[in-house]
């Protein structure tokens, strides 16, 4: 809900980005999409989609949003990095772990999210990301290949 709330606020103030979403068609936040959409907010949903097809999505966009308020491993957020995408993510311990957003806000907010937006949208080559997060499988896997680990 928040999202589309600062993507309403956007749309209000003449400031008209596309957001790409993937929200299942049974999903609580349909009906308010579809109004958004009838009100000519440029939302365009997705659904649900095979993985390959958001990996397209996200090489084709200048900017990925992560306005989650928790993550499991932050994997989407990578793929935006790898992606060259301009980032735009929560303002939460879960994105510092894994990367350095080129912009962040809180997500409890809209109106933070439209500020980020709106910065972001006015910078002249916004800056990419960095990479926080290190590779520790090898690392993992060696110790649980260890017959003293079980």
């Amino acid at each position: 809900g928040v999202l589309l709330k600062a993507w309403e606020l956007l749309y209000e103030r003449g400031i008209r980005p596309e957001l790409r979403i993937t929200i299942p068609q049974n999903s609580r936040f349909m009906s308010a999409v579809g109004a958004m959409q009838t009100k000519g907010v440029h939302i365009i949903n997705l659904g649900l989609i095979p993985h390959k097809d958001v990996l397209e999505q996200t090489l084709a966009a200048q900017f990925a949003i992560f306005p989650s308020l928790a993550e499991t491993l932050g994997l989407g957020i990578l793929e935006a990095l790898y992606c060259d995408c301009t980032i735009l993510a929560a303002d939460l311990p879960y994105t510092y772990e894994v990367i350095q957003p080129a912009f962040s806000f809180n997500p409890d907010s809209p109106e933070a999210i439209v500020a980020c937006v709106e910065q972001a949208l006015k910078t002249p080559d916004p800056p990419l990301a960095r990479k926080v997060i290190k590779n520790h499988i090898s690392t993992l896997l060696k110790a649980l290949q260890n017959p003293s680990f079980a």
